[in-house]
This record gives structure tokens, C-alpha cells and sequence, in this order.
């Protein structure tokens, strides 16, 4: 078994220098993109606020979650949609009205519809799935308080 996952990494990274960089670039988005959706959920932060103090995500990560959304060529994005999308998704909240937000939210709109084009109704669950989740956070957010206890969060009931 380790034999078998390890030829099928060694094919996943062959290639030049440059593929190389770009699959580790978007492996490290989507691990960063899940960072950012499992502590907005654990902590019940909006994801408007995901950045901002106290939390624990800093403005540092941000510029790399965005750096290597910017990094990746579109058309290596095109070939995964409903990562990218999610990816899309998880960003374009924290976004500034700045280019690299107006960038977000048109790329999130194309690919929401390029996905929905092919397949209507999937579309349309990826929507409604991360609008229940934003919905519950903000209903989470209102009746429980989190609070810095030492290095831990401490989820009062309100």
C-alpha cells in the first residue's frame, strides 16, 4: 500500500519545476482554506471577521491565502471547479474592496456559474450549503460567546 501511494505522489509531482510548485501552491490553499472554514465554525466568527483581532488567524496567513489563490494560473483552477469554488467561497468574505476582492468575488461568480452550467442543482447545493453554514454561525454567534481563557477558548453558553 505505501508502495502504491507513494508512485501515485511521485506522478502527482512529476513534471518540471513549475507544476511542482503549482500543485503544493494549491494543495497549501485548500489546507489553508480549511483552516479558515473549521475555525470560523469552532469559534462561531463570520467569516467577514475571520482576520480580524483576536483572532488567531493574522493578517500574515491572509496575504498567503490570497498570494496563492493570485499564484495559480486560472486554467490549473479550471481543472478542479469545486475546489477552487470552495476555496472562492471560504475568501471572498474576508476580501477588501480592493482589486484582489473585486478579482475574488468575479472569479467566485464565474466558477459558481461555469459549475452550475454543467450541472444546475449542484451548483446551487454548494450555495445553499455554505449559506446554512454562514446562517448557523451567525445564529451560533448570537447565543454563545467565546471566551480566551489562558491558551485556550472556552465556549460560554449565553
Amino acid at each position: 500500500m505505501y508502495q502504491q501511494i507513494k508512485s501515485s505522489l511521485a506522478f502527482y509531482f512529476a513534471g518540471d519545476d513549475e507544476d511542482v510548485f503549482t500543485h503544493q501552491t494549491i494543495n497549501h490553499t485548500i489546507l489553508l482554506a480549511s483552516l479558515v472554514y473549521t475555525h470560523c465554525i469552532s469559534t462561531t466568527t463570520p467569516f467577514t471577521q475571520a482576520f480580524t483581532p483576536p483572532s488567531p488567524l493574522t493578517s500574515d496567513i491572509y496575504e498567503t491565502f490570497i498570494t496563492n489563490i493570485l499564484v495559480v494560473p486560472l486554467s490549473k483552477w479550471a481543472e478542479i471547479p469545486g475546489l477552487f469554488f470552495f476555496i472562492l467561497l471560504v475568501a471572498t468574505p474576508a476580501s477588501n474592496g480592493d482589486y484582489r476582492g473585486r478579482f475574488l468575488r468575479k472569479q467566485q461568480a464565474c466558477t459558481g456559474m461555469s459549475i452550475s452550467l454543467e450541472d444546475f442543482l449542484l451548483g446551487m447545493a454548494y450555495l445553499r450549503s455554505f449559506w446554512v453554514v454562514q446562517l448557523w454561525i451567525r445564529r451560533q454567534g448570537a447565543s454563545v460567546k467565546v471566551r480566551n481563557v489562558g491558551t485556550k477558548n472556552v465556549v460560554m453558553s449565553a
